[in-house]
């Protein structure tokens, strides 16, 4: 038997080193599908013997079964990548490659929490099927818990040993995965058409606890067992809390959204880490975006974007034509991240049946039926920061930092023609600077936008500034290069 081991990775420098290093010696192939890492993910994973691929991110299951097809083998050892096979589980599968095996084998996965090992509060044996055959066995598609279908019935059998599951080594890594798969299990409540109430909110978190504390012994885990316990019930306040907004503001499935940003370029960029972010809680959404002609190649260039709608070309036929083709693209939702009055009004008139807006502008309350109220010029935040807001009304409550929407910044972009290419460095990093806008945000200053520019290394970095024009008080600097 010869096994091909797959993981699916994004940003999992912490982790990745241990299951790498678990697994050598034991399999026969190991593939890695990251989508699109911005630590050190990759690089680790170079530094061992492993077909490495980079996709967009497709969904759990639809990721694990992307594995599967690039995968050298029959047999796959599906691991995460925070898993490490102990020595009793290494010896378990050693054996069985001497073997012609019909069966899929499963195993019992143990938690390491903050340090300690979770032997209760319904987190063990947590028993997983791990080694199959992928002619007879593909992941499902479910938007989380993804599960095995077997094409045909397949005797399961146990191995030894564990799954040692590294899974939170703060409790701040806890929260933010319980704000996250929340926001899933809501959404996929929400398209099972279940509901939930107020006693729902009240008994289902209670009960939770009194579950896993008491009849699961998690108090025999001591601190760490409360601690899991207790987030555990928030999390169940959490999953009702956003499936009773779900069901207000969503009547059906997100099949198609729109996001809509007609201003400038910088704009554009600061907004495209929202498709990442929808993209994350609605992986089989299309998300299209309506933009204008100079902004098509960045936005198309971006993966987490599915298709562009000229603006350009939209406005400049017939009403009648406008609306009509407005409606052919079967959109759910339209997100107007750039306040744009003739857009407004196509939305309602194409009768798409969730339009978001902020309350701001006086046509949003006539044309959009969702308005959330946020000013971009007196808030202490980023404007990307500020941008996830509008993504309350989906489910997606938590708003992101800067610090982690860097790590949606990821462009695949192909530059044509030779007059900007030449500008670029192909040895320095290539910074490009922004410092105006028109007034409708805060601005950073010019005069610190100098001091940047001055400490950074000039045998390191190579600085343009775009909107030249509008910065005639700021003195060039002879590090800068200038575009328009």
């Amino acid at each position: 038997m010869k096994i091909s081991a797959v993981v699916i990775t994004y940003n999992e420098e912490k982790n990745i080193d241990k299951c790498l290093s678990s697994l050598k010696g034991m399999v026969d192939d190991i593939v890695v599908v990251d989508s699109f890492s911005t630590d050190k993910t990759k690089e680790i994973c170079l530094q061992y013997d492993v077909n490495f691929y980079e996709q967009a991110f497709l969904g759990y299951g639809k990721q694990k079964n992307k594995g599967h097809e690039l995968a050298l083998h029959d047999w796959i050892l599906s691991i995460d990548a925070d898993e490490v096979l102990d020595s009793d589980l290494r010896i378990a599968i050693q054996e069985l490659k001497n073997e012609d095996a019909n069966f899929a084998y499963q195993t019992k996965r143990l938690t390491n929490y903050c340090g300690e090992w979770i032997y209760h509060c319904g987190w063990y044996p947590d028993i997983k099927i791990r080694l199959f055959n992928k002619n007879v066995a593909q992941w499902s598609e479910d938007l989380i818990h993804e599960t095995l279908i077997f094409s045909k019935p397949t005797p399961i059998k146990p191995l030894a040993g564990h799954l040692l599951h590294y899974s939170y080594h703060t409790i701040s890594d806890h929260l933010k995965q319980a704000d996250k798969f929340t926001t899933l299990t809501a959404l996929a409540a929400q398209q099972a058409g279940k509901k939930a109430n107020i006693l729902s909110l009240v008994f289902r978190p209670c009960w939770k606890f009194i579950r896993d504390y008491f009849l699961k012994l998690g108090f025999l885990d001591g601190y760490a067992g409360f601690t899991v316990c207790s987030i555990s019930a928030f999390a169940t306040f959490l999953k009702y809390s956003k499936l009773r907004l779900l069901r207000k503001n969503l009547k059906k499935p997100i099949h198609t959204l729109i996001l809509s940003r007609i201003d400038a370029l910088g704009d554009v960029l600061l907004s495209l880490p929202l498709a990442a972010l929808i993209k994350e809680s609605y992986p089989q959404t299309r998300i299209l975006f309506l933009g204008r002609n100079y902004t098509q190649a960045l936005i198309e260039a971006y993966p987490y974007i599915d298709g562009f709608i000229n603006w350009d070309t939209l406005k400049s036929l017939p009403r009648a034509k406008m609306i009509e083709q407005f409606k052919s693209y079967h959109a759910d939702v339209l997100i107007h991240v750039y306040p744009q009055k003739s857009i407004a009004h196509l939305a309602k008139k194409a009768q798409i049946p969730l339009r978001i807006g902020t309350s701001h502008r006086w046509y949003h309350w006539i044309y959009c039926n969702k308005l959330l109220n946020f000013s971009r010029k007196n808030s202490p935040l980023h404007e990307s920061c500020l941008n996830t807001f509008l993504l309350k009304p989906l489910g997606i409550t938590r708003v992101t930092q800067e610090s982690e929407l860097v790590k949606f910044a990821k462009l695949n972009l192909q530059i044509q023609g030779s007059s900007f290419t030449q500008l670029l460095s192909p040895t320095l990093f290539n910074v490009v600077l922004h410092p105006k806008s028109k007034g409708s945000a805060r601005e950073w200053g010019l005069e610190n936008f100098a001091k940047l520019i001055e400490l950074l290394p000039p045998d390191k970095y190579k600085i343009f500034i775009i909107e030249w024009r509008k910065c005639n008080e700021f003195q060039k600097s002879d590090r800068a290069g200038t575009g328009a």
